[in-house]
């Protein structure tokens, strides 16, 4: 085949694949820019490990959260008006609180925290008496500026700035129990009170 017959063949497939070409370019690229554009990267909270959930507080000591103690976590509630913040540092420790609320029957409401710290074989439960009109179901946002703790917030209603400063983080577990471990509550009583009255009918 002569060079100028191959020039030729070439130069025909180029003109049958430019209208192609031109239809992928003007269809295609405008719309993946776009949502290149509007992709949010949000950092992926670590699951809990089972066994974590699990593992009792040791009874020999009571962590106060003051970074002070076993954990080496300062962790703490804030209340602002019908909304309430988790705050823990340092950063990068807590993943993702369990909670649920205690009504109290009658005796005022409480939030129930199960802590699971990223580095701690066990679980941390803790109370905090609930100031302001959160109810369930609520929802769970994460801070994604905070760039010193981990910062959650519970609401009934959607936070401003969704998708920028904050994010939805699904809630996937609920504290183990309703006291802390090995916290003598009113359940307890009362589970032990059942147990010394069976006890007693059957002597």
């Amino acid at each position: 085949m002569h060079a100028d017959q191959t020039g030729m063949i070439i130069s025909r497939i180029e003109t049958a694949l430019l209208p192609c070409l031109v239809t992928f370019l003007t269809s295609v690229t405008p719309t993946a820019l776009l949502r290149a554009e509007s992709i949010t990267v949000v950092p992926k909270a670590q699951s809990p490990s089972k066994s974590q959930s699990l593992a009792k507080e040791p009874k020999e000591t009571f962590d106060r959260l003051d970074g002070k103690g076993p954990s080496g976590v300062n962790a703490y509630v804030v209340f602002m008006n019908d909304k309430m913040e988790i705050r823990s540092t340092p950063k990068g420790r807590l993943a993702e609180p369990g909670l649920t609320i205690d009504e109290g029957g009658g005796k005022g409401k409480v939030l129930v925290i199960e802590y699971r710290f990223t580095g701690l074989p066990y679980r941390i439960i803790r109370r905090a008496p609930l100031e302001g009109p959160l109810k369930e179901p609520f929802k769970l946002y994460r801070n994604l500026k905070d760039k010193t703790d981990d910062n959650f917030l519970l609401s009934n209603t959607e936070p401003e700035n969704l998708g920028t400063t904050w994010s939805e983080v699904p809630r996937s577990f609920k504290p183990a129990k309703m006291y802390p471990d090995h916290y003598e509550s009113a359940e307890s009583e009362a589970e032990s009170l059942e147990k010394n009255n069976t006890e007693s009918k059957t002597q």
